[in-house]
């Protein structure tokens, strides 16, 4: 059955309905897409009849270049005949001339007044009802191809002067030409004679003709083809004219035309001045209301139908510069896909942003659908002087896909051990432009929780999924190999249906058994395995039923006097996980404060439990053991050599050494990341996160952004959490990554 897609306010469907139009709303932004390419396509082909008129001008100019070029070299020894000759040139050239530019009015005049009308038929599709949508498509039709018969009646007449004049032009030519052959030989001698009568006036000659060939479309995005299948005097121009996608439809319709020019903005209390976490909503932001939602609870929502919030699944690729564009669009595409060797995204309108920290007070951080003084576009939706109209971010941590490379698609485990250099690697697996997602993908949901939930504090909100570290050692020693882990019956009642274990067993580490996670053999009899259910097996054990190849639980013997037992180990959730929240809402599913779920923040998932490895950030040591904050900035190739990423990175902060508790941020607009600014005191007061500083090092230690938190870290967690102890190649089970 086919989904109807809610658009909001500025959507004209509803209209379209209320006056009884039946069909979706898939159907019907195609349809009035597909009137206004067709009187698009019209009045490029008018376009193109203008320029046949505009080259035919030219060859009027190109025979008046080549009678000067004559005259000058005989201006010394032509008389009366080159003097007759350069007035008939003349007066022809005039002539031509002003039936060009007439011409050229005439057809720009026609096909402008054609481009508004089919542009005002466009329009009229946002707000009318298709009966007078289809009204105003059929003028604009009319008026297309009355200003294409006359641009081509126009370049005919064109050509047809032209031909005359270079007709004209050739025959004075021919008789300076003469002149200059008789100079040469002698024929004419003496002092110059008397001025002549004139001649008669030439008969004219055969006229040039210019007309319109085939017309052929041309895939989505194909350059536009001219072509002349006559001959240099009668020309027959065939066009190829490249049609619009539906995904170039649907970009138009979603993020481009329903603009506001609205500002939202909060206003951030810096922590020296109030240690609050709560911020103030000012302009188009006073009065609304965001509530978390969660699987079974839908929270108060004012943002979900304003475009400037409004996000969609997608498809994507990245082209050479990394630039992510969609490739379909969930319930708009056809060939939009969940799995395979794809990448899932999130779409989303194109926010200018304003970071205000002028006041010693409080910081203004503000953002609006359209171009404004002050404001400059996300860095995301910015490839070399192009801002484009959306921002593409994955949608999920990345895990390995069917084609062996790391991918943001559903059902997938996150990739573990992932670290900056891996990053580098890896990702170009997938093109020249895949690098993997740096600090803006974190910031982007520090922004919107900020000015939606108007809180400096990630973890006001959402608690993630940072108090679910959970290892047992199996129950019960079995043989007999099956698909469930034996635990306590208080142990079950830690452990959620859905979530996801590892089953294994730990490694000799100096005579002791050592179950941390980022050993190979912790993961060695299921890897990633959903709990599919937890049922009693009697008062005091339960089965954890998982979804995995059947195992025995019997110890692992690591040496003579060293057995290791059968280890169950909570991992990260799978990709997908936060799809159950209700709608398109902000939130967790099961519960946003247990601190065991995943929560998501404009269609992104986040906190899964692991910490997100940013791509283009570096942490380098100051003298005092601060660390320095290094951006990779656009155009620039990520790097694993230090002295390259200290002398082509743009440092954009610093913040203090050792651990401390954060109490507000820094923002830097070009590259649009977020680092912590200043110490706080406490997990509920300013930004509330907390900095494991990494001890201490030489300056210009270079170590990795590691940020989030991972499944242990509970309240000192949060969306700008930050983890410094890990090398740039130091990998570990809590380290993911995101395209």
């Amino acid at each position: 059955m086919s989904k109807k897609m809610k658009i909001g306010p500025y959507s004209a469907y509803a209209i379209a309905v209320k006056y009884g139009y039946t069909g979706t709303e898939e159907q019907w932004v195609k349809e009035q897409e597909a009137n206004r390419v067709a009187s698009e396509q019209a009045a490029q082909q008018a376009e193109q009849a203008r320029d046949g008129a505009e080259t035919a001008a030219t060859r009027a100019e190109i025979a008046q270049r080549q009678t000067e070029e004559v005259r000058t070299d005989a201006l010394d020894k032509i008389g009366a005949a080159k003097s007759d000759a350069l007035e008939a040139v003349a007066a022809k050239q005039t002539s031509a001339t002003a039936a060009v530019d007439t011409a050229k009015t005439s057809a720009l005049n026609d096909v402008e007044a054609a481009k508004d009308a089919a542009v005002k038929a466009v329009t009229d599709t946002q707000s009318t009802a298709t009966q007078a949508v289809d009204a105003a498509r059929d003028k604009a039709v009319e008026q297309v191809n009355a200003a294409t018969e006359a641009a081509k009646t126009a370049a005919n007449e064109a050509a047809a002067s032209a031909g005359n004049a270079s007709t004209s032009a050739q025959q004075a030519t021919d008789s300076l030409q003469e002149l200059k052959d008789g100079i040469a030989s002698g024929n004419f001698k003496g002092e110059k004679g008397d001025r002549g009568e004139k001649g008669d006036t030439g008969e004219t000659g055969p006229a040039a003709t210019v007309a319109v060939g085939t017309v052929t479309g041309l895939g989505a995005g194909a350059a536009p083809t001219v072509t002349n299948s006559g001959d240099e005097h009668n020309a027959v121009l065939d066009f190829g004219i490249p049609t619009a996608s539906a995904i170039d439809i649907a970009v138009n319709v979603l993020f481009k035309l329903p603009r506001t020019g609205k500002v939202y903005t909060v206003k951030i209390p810096r922590f020296a001045s109030n240690p609050t976490v709560n911020c103030e909503k000012l302009d188009d932001n006073a009065g609304l209301v965001c509530e978390p939602s969660t699987d079974t609870v839908e929270g108060r929502d004012d943002y979900a139908d304003i475009p400037l919030f409004k996000w969609y699944n997608c498809n994507y690729k990245r082209d050479t510069s990394g630039h992510a564009y969609p490739t379909a669009i969930e319930h708009l595409s056809d060939d939009y896909r969940k799995t395979g060797a794809v990448d899932v995204g999130v779409i989303q309108m194109t926010p200018y942003v304003r970071w205000d920290d002028s006041d010693p007070d409080y910081i203004l951080w503000s953002i609006t659908d359209s171009p404004r003084d002050g404001f400059t576009p996300w860095a995301a939706a910015k490839s070399g002087d192009t801002v484009y109209p959306y921002v593409v971010h994955s949608k999920f941590f990345s895990g390995v896909g069917e084609d062996g490379l790391l991918r943001s698609v559903y059902d997938l485990v996150p990739a573990r051990n992932q670290s900056y250099y891996s990053l580098i690697t890896d990702y170009a697996k997938k093109g020249a432009g895949y690098k993997g997602a740096g600090g803006e993908r974190v910031a982007w949901q520090i922004l919107f929780n900020a000015i939606k939930c108007a809180v400096k504090s990630s973890q006001e909100k959402y608690a993630g999924t940072t108090g679910y570290n959970l290892q047992y050692s199996a129950a019960i020693q079995r043989s007999e190999k099956l698909t469930y882990f034996p635990v306590t019956a208080a142990q079950a009642k830690n452990l959620l249906v859905g979530s996801y274990v590892s089953i294994g067993y730990g490694s000799n580490n100096n005579g002791t058994v050592n179950i941390d996670r980022s050993g190979a053999t912790m993961h060695s009899y299921a890897s990633g395995a959903k709990i599919l259910k937890i049922e009693a097996l009697d008062d005091t054990t339960s089965a954890v039923y998982l979804d995995c190849d059947a195992f025995d639980t019997m110890p692992v013997a690591l040496s003579d006097t060293l057995n290791a037992p059968i280890t169950l180990s909570t991992i990260y959730w799978c990709s997908g996980t936060t799809d159950a929240v209700i709608g398109h809402h902000d939130g967790s599913p099961g519960s946003n404060t247990d601190a065991k779920h995943p929560y998501r923040v404009q269609g992104i998932e986040y906190a899964v439990g692991g910490y997100e490895v940013l791509s283009d950030v570096v942490l380098a040591f100051d003298d005092s053991n601060g660390k320095d904050i290094y951006v990779c900035p656009a155009g620039v190739a990520h790097t694993k050599t230090d002295a390259e990423i200290l002398a082509k990175y743009k440092k954009v902060g610093n913040f203090p050494a050792g651990n401390f508790w954060i109490g507000d941020i820094g923002f830097d607009p070009e590259t649009c990341v977020t680092w912590p600014a200043t110490q706080g005191s406490g997990d509920k007061t300013g930004v509330g996160d907390y900095v494991h500083g990494g001890g201490n090092a030489s300056k210009n230690t270079l170590r990795e952004y590691l940020q989030g938190g991972d499944l242990g870290q509970w309240s000192t967690a949060g969306a700008s959490h930050v983890y410094c102890w890990r090398w740039l190649g130091g990998g570990y089970w809590h380290c993911l990554a995101a395209d």
